[in-house]
């Protein structure tokens, strides 16, 4: 569920996309009508245009708009920034033979120009960044992370008297009937009750894995 188009990459048989601001789906079937292009080609798409939402920049002389409009085919069938490359070659050359100008935001799709820091890596910078199927972190970067975020933590300085002193401390306490301040200690016991077993379950498996 997201307004955000760089979701809309996902869809798929098995995946659509709720759009809450429009108060509707985006499937396989609408998705050309919604966004403009198939989702296969929404990081194409990005890729060479940027994001201007999330401060990505894009091809210079290059939006969404002209995109679609030089290259109709990104509405009926997957592409790849090669296939993009060559038909800027072809309809350049084609404007040549006709004595007709050269379209200077296809010459920069050729060469890669952009005002944004990326310079002439501006493709691979913007794929890495855009495109979700390919993670940023490495395994070993995610398997670090996953060790820090589900560790449990030791429970011996957590207590509902922390809560209290937070609670006193913001003056909450002053709003509160007296019959209403263990309404806000009482979940928070439970969860410490739950974190005080889990961790000395980890004590526990880590003293059986060192005894081994």
């Amino acid at each position: 569920m997201s307004s955000d188009k760089d979701l809309t990459q996902l869809i798929s048989d098995t995946v659509v996309v709720y759009n809450p601001r429009k108060k509707g789906f985006i499937t396989r079937d609408n998705a050309v009508d919604e966004i403009g292009v198939l989702p296969e080609n929404v990081v194409l798409e990005k890729v060479i245009c940027g994001d201007v939402s999330d401060n990505i920049k894009g091809i210079k002389g290059i939006g969404n708009d002209t995109l679609a409009k030089l290259f109709p085919k990104l509405r009926s069938e997957k592409l790849d920034l090669k296939a993009i490359m060559d038909a800027s070659r072809e309809i350049l050359e084609e404007r040549r033979k006709a004595k007709k100008k050269p379209l200077k935001s296809l010459e920069n799709i050729i060469n890669g120009v952009t005002d944004g820091s990326q310079g002439k890596r501006i493709y691979e910078i913007n794929e890495k960044i855009i495109d979700l199927s390919v993670p940023l972190l490495t395994e070993e970067a995610k398997e670090s992370l996953d060790d820090e975020l589900y560790a449990p933590m030791d429970t011996s300085e957590r207590d509902t008297k922390n809560i209290y002193n937070i609670v006193t401390e913001n003056k909450i306490n002053e709003i509160l009937d007296e019959g209403r301040f263990g309404d806000i200690l009482g979940p928070y016991g439970r969860i410490i009750m739950m974190e005080n077993r889990r961790y000395e379950h980890f004590l526990q498996k880590n003293a059986t894995f060192s005894d081994e």
